[in-house]
């Protein structure tokens, strides 16, 4: 009910109920669909009014919404609400009170919403909305004057007010619209086919400081449409709705949410146009500092991907050096094996030294290809590959060291598309992983399944398993598990990018794991794939 639209529906919908009786002069129809309209707007049970004189001696007549008009109870309600509160029968805006409703066995109490306007000669018209739940209470009070005004508006305009006869001309439509718009602080205009104004309500220069005519007769339209031509064609057949910039006479600048309808007679033929305006300045402003932050924050991305990658590919070149350097150390060494006593420490330390660069290289190459995963800058190319034979060379060094075992039935022909060099990083993660946090004694075990229209490719370990409050975590970049402090350092991105780079070629990644058991994680490749 706090939609903008939802509100100026509500105003377009009113007014045109009033424009209805003054065209066929259905009196209860028009009393009984603004009434509907009051009780939707306010999720009421039901809505009534009741017709009175000051001091509701006496209620003249008893309106209710549509559904509740057969209900007798409805109307006996209403007569037990406007004796019991005949003190307060005409307060100043919406008060919401409450009354007990059952009998002596079954009595519960309930809320209801109040509020009267004088029509004339002592009369009030009272209106009740029974159990309301808006929230809102400042818009319910809203629709609830805008519906008393147009109400007010069908009785004086009726014919037969409180015993005396009138005019149906004593009140134009010009006048009653007028009446019934001071219930609003919407920006209403009424123009001609031609586009040419002939009415605007009091808020139009409360907020703009001009009225549309003479020299400003046409910037509120050409706002409206943009600068193009406009003509009866382009809005006959439905509501146009546009959000807009206008400056007032002040030079302060507005934004207008409008939406304008059609009005046709009742030969179907356009007689005028009604632009109902909305002040969502506001909304405005709070969206502008939202897109001023969100491109601050892309700015921000992009520096932070420019430092990533400037930094990674800086970081290699010395990585490169250091690991050549250790190499050609090595051969010296072993070249003057003899003259040197502490070749077992160099040997060590070259070890070590070579295992940290490796690490190092491993984090960069991570954190590029969380960056390129980040920026969409990951480029597919799909390839047959033989299973078999791809998992062998994938595989080879931890096979030929005897450090996991292979696992496949697969037929030897049997090929599926994939991008080798995001799927050869994939495994190989997921190998790494295995045999950090596996289990000393049991090799990890690759294994490869057919079934359910898929190509599994799993790979199993025997190590501590994952903790139920880590699973949740798991692919989070930079997570590691609570028990990984145990285990060799890692950066937290290996499951991350993995599961990306499966993803990507519109498989997926699974995991299954139990503390004191292992883990395992599968690979899934649709069949569709299938070479």
């Amino acid at each position: 009910m706090t939609d903008n639209y939802f509100e100026l529906n509500y105003l377009r919908q009113i007014f045109r109920e009033q424009e209805m009786f003054m065209e066929n002069g259905s009196f209860l129809d028009s009393f009984q669909n603004v009434l509907g309209l009051v009780n939707k707007a306010s999720e009421s049970n039901f809505a009534g009014a009741v017709l009175h004189d000051g001091e509701i001696r006496e209620g003249h007549q008893y309106y209710v919404s549509e559904g509740a008009e057969q209900d007798g109870q409805s109307k006996a309600l209403l007569k037990k609400i406007i004796g019991e509160f005949n003190t307060k029968s005409h307060s100043e805006g919406l008060v919401l009170e409450k009354v007990n409703r059952g009998d002596r066995y079954d009595i519960h109490e309930l809320t209801f919403g109040k509020n009267s306007i004088y029509i004339g000669r002592d009369m009030y018209l009272t209106m009740l909305l029974i159990d309301p739940k808006a929230t809102d209470f400042g818009q319910m009070e809203r629709y609830v004057n805008i519906a008393l005004n147009c109400l007010k508006i069908i009785l004086l305009s009726s014919g037969d007010f409180q015993g005396r006869t009138y005019s149906k001309g004593l009140f134009d439509k010009m006048h009653s619209f007028d009446e019934f718009l001071r219930g609003s602080t919407d920006i209403i205009c009424v123009y001609d086919k031609d586009f040419k104004p002939i009415y605007s309500s009091s808020s139009f220069k409360e907020k703009l400081g001009f009225c549309p005519d003479g020299k400003n007769k046409k910037l509120f339209l050409n706002k409206f449409f943009n600068g193009q031509e406009y003509n009866i064609a382009s809005c006959i057949d439905q509501d146009k709705r546009e959000r807009f910039e206008i400056e007032n006479i002040l030079g302060e600048k507005l934004w207008l949410d409008t939406v304008l309808s059609p009005i046709k007679n009742e030969n179907g033929h356009v007689e005028a146009f009604l632009a109902v305006s909305r002040d969502v300045s506001h909304e405005e402003k709070i969206k502008s500092s939202q897109k001023f932050e969100l491109e601050k924050e892309k700015e921000l991305n992009s520096l932070k991907s420019q430092f990533v990658s400037i930094t990674s590919h800086e970081f290699k070149t010395p990585l490169s050096t250091i690991k050549s350097s250790v190499e050609i150390c090595k051969i010296e060494l072993e070249r003057n094996a003899e003259t040197i006593s502490s070749r077992d420490k160099f040997k060590k330390h070259f070890k070590r030294i070579n295992s940290e660069a490796d690490r190092m290289n491993t984090l960069l190459n991570n954190l590029l290809n969380l960056e390129k995963i980040n920026q969409g800058g990951i480029q597919l190319k799909l390839k047959k590959k033989h299973v078999n034979n791809y998992l062998n060379t994938v595989l080879e060094n931890y096979l030929d060291q005897e450090l996991i075992f292979l696992d496949t039935d697969l037929p030897e022909d049997f090929k599926i598309s994939i991008d080798g060099d995001l799927v050869r990083q994939s495994l190989l993660n997921l190998v790494e992983n295995a045999l950090k946090y596996g289990s000393r004694e049991l090799k990890p075990v690759v294994k490869t399944y057919l079934r359910d229209e898929e190509l599994e490719l799993c790979i199993q370990d025997f190590g501590e398993g994952i903790s139920d409050e880590d699973k949740k975590n798991l692919f989070k970049p930079f997570f590691r598990a609570s028990n990984s402090h145990k285990y060799e350092k890692g950066s937290g991105l290996g499951l991350k990018i993995t599961k990306e780079f499966i993803e990507l070629q519109g498989g997926k990644v699974s995991f299954e794991s139990e503390l004191g058991k292992g883990s395992t994680f599968t690979l899934h490749f649709p069949l569709c794939n299938e070479g």
